[in-house]
């Protein structure tokens, strides 16, 4: 019962994407699938302040997807240094399927 309202919902929110762009309604979806699957497998890469950047792909021999890339906060994580807070520092990678929603990748940036 599950999938198939979670299927339909993303079916909805696909469409409303091909024809209009991200909406802030998708965005929540992502932000809230991708810190799923980084509690699942990466938790501690899981930062509660992170905002992602969402990115679209379409052109890849699995299909369209999104790219959410989150970065560290370096006013919150730094070591002193003072390129801590020149530069901006990738925490870590979510690629979701624009298709039917499923995780297709993590990448954590150690």
């Amino acid at each position: 019962m599950w999938r198939t309202s979670a299927g339909r919902i993303w079916r909805n929110i696909t469409t409303i994407i091909s024809i209009h762009g991200p909406k802030p309604d998708c965005e929540a979806y992502l932000r809230a699938k991708s810190t799923q699957i980084i509690l699942q497998f990466q938790p501690d890469y899981y930062r509660a302040y992170a905002v992602p950047e969402i990115r679209r792909y379409g052109h890849d021999f699995m299909g369209p997807y999104f790219l959410l890339t989150y970065y560290y906060d370096r006013t919150k994580e730094a070591n002193g240094s003072p390129l801590d807070l020149k530069f901006k520092m990738e925490l870590v990678h979510v690629a979701i399927n624009a298709r039917n929603a499923q995780g297709r990748y993590l990448f954590a940036h150690t």
